[in-house]
């Protein structure tokens, strides 16, 4: 004799598998252009000469974000699509200068505090979280940039790691990884 109860975790354990099944489907696809309709965060923020700065956040595709690194200078239209040029500091939030991305257009001489600026981070479920830049860069592009990464410590911000002008990282140490602030001198 079957129990009103067992019947409930029958279907429960039926429901639940099928959401499973279905779930599963919908990741699976064959389609090479299928990140063409997600999107990622891209952030410009303009720092001025007087302190001041100037944020501007945007959600584009990622075969916009790619054109902006493979486009030549000329390309108006891809650098209209995520209004930063070669010039500028780069951070990603994925490996090889992918996913979420901030730019910076600074003067020299600047300090760039990472918590001071934060962008969407979005889980495959659609969930989408705004969380600051302190911790997340997993790849950079320096522009026309040098300077160093800046760690806490107890004795205040440390450097941790220089990098140059022009230099591509499609993978950080942890030391960049950790860092909080990006001194530009």
């Amino acid at each position: 004799m079957r129990t009103p109860l067992r019947n409930v975790f029958r279907r429960f354990r039926t429901l639940t598998l099928l959401l499973a099944a279905v779930a599963l489907a919908g990741c699976a696809t064959d389609d090479p252009d299928a990140d063409q309709a997600a999107t990622v965060s891209h952030t410009i923020v303009q720092l001025h000469a007087d302190g001041t700065s100037t944020v501007t956040q945007r959600t584009i595709t990622p075969a916009q974000q790619r054109a902006a690194f493979t486009a030549d200078g000329n390309d108006a239209a891809a650098r209209t699509a995520v209004l930063c040029s070669n010039d500028s500091l780069w951070l990603f939030d994925g490996p090889d200068q992918a996913g979420n991305d901030i730019c910076f257009v600074a003067p020299h001489g600047t300090v760039i505090n990472l918590r001071e600026y934060k962008g969407y981070k979005c889980t495959p479920s659609g969930q989408c979280f705004l969380i600051n830049w302190n911790g997340r860069v997993r790849s950079y592009y320096s522009g026309m940039f040098s300077g160093y990464w800046l760690v806490d410590s107890l004795f205040g911000p440390l450097r941790s790691e220089h990098f140059g002008a022009g230099e591509w990282h499609g993978t950080v140490s942890a030391g960049v990884q950790q860092a909080s602030q990006i001194e530009l001198p």
